[in-house]
């Protein structure tokens, strides 16, 4: 996230750490989607890349990152100490959040 407070300077020292983590969240994508032969029928219903356009507020945006992030962190167990059981996996959660500043971009 953008810090608000401490202003421009922020913003351009976070735009190098935002692009990596773009980056990583588009190669970890290409990457199963390589893989998608390979993927069990039975997780089939469970894969999805999905994109939707809102209108928000900057207000709401906040509101709806928090519940999302309070929604994954129920389900957050990724203790490599601990065996996985029975047909449990590791699953990837991505999702993005910004405005869309161009007139143009697709909804």
């Amino acid at each position: 996230m953008l810090n608000a407070e401490t202003g421009r300077a922020s913003a351009d020292a976070a735009e190098g750490y935002l692009r990596a983590v773009a980056t990583a969240d588009f190669q970890r994508v290409e990457a199963f989607l390589s893989e998608l032969p390979a993927v069990p029928e039975h997780w089939h219903e469970a894969v999805t890349l999905s994109s939707t356009a809102l209108r928000l507020t900057p207000e709401q945006a906040v509101e709806l990152q928090t519940r999302i992030a309070a929604v994954v962190a129920e389900y957050a167990d990724d203790d490599p100490e601990r065996p996985m059981p029975g047909d449990t996996a590791r699953v990837a959660v991505q999702w993005q959040s910004f405005p869309l500043l161009r007139a143009a971009e697709p909804e």
